[in-house]
């Protein structure tokens, strides 16, 4: 009787044991995880603010193509590719979200990103990226239908 006795007492000091140091491990993953949230906010102001400056020197070219008509193209492809990297970082979260979870409708996203006129693109994250509003696998059929149609 004895014998059980300890064992059981040994048993539980290694569940307890155990339980600690997966509470401290999660512990340890949160700290990270926001330090690595906390680093990405803050890389993402820094591009955000370098995107303003390179759409202000845009926007001058813009106005520079209007008088000299063959460069009209140049500055085209550019303001485009600019437009396509904002939203591309807006809905990094986003990606990071199916990267998770469903790799598929990841690589599907990230295609559309990587392929699509900007205001194709810009229309397609407008109308399919409100996770706030649409549950899980609603939006994951959803976006999988709006790719399709793509």
């Amino acid at each position: 009787m004895k014998m059980k006795e300890e064992e059981f007492a040994k048993q539980e000091a290694i569940r307890e044991e155990n339980e600690k140091k997966r509470k401290e491990q999660q512990e340890k993953d949160e700290k990270e995880r926001e330090r690595i949230e906390a680093k990405d906010e803050e890389e993402s102001l820094k591009k955000e603010e370098a995107d303003k400056i390179e759409l202000k020197k845009v926007l001058k070219k813009t106005e520079e193509a209007q008088k000299y008509p063959q460069n009209q193209d140049k500055v085209k492809i550019q303001h485009d590719e600019l437009l396509k990297n904002r939203l591309i970082r807006k809905f990094k979260f986003i990606l990071m979200y199916f990267y998770n979870t469903h790799i598929i409708i990841y690589q599907l996203i990230w295609h559309q990103l990587q392929c699509h006129l900007t205001m194709k693109l810009h229309k397609f994250c407008k109308s399919y990226f409100c996770i706030q509003y649409l549950q899980k696998q609603k939006l994951v059929n959803q976006i999988l239908q709006r790719v399709n149609h793509l």
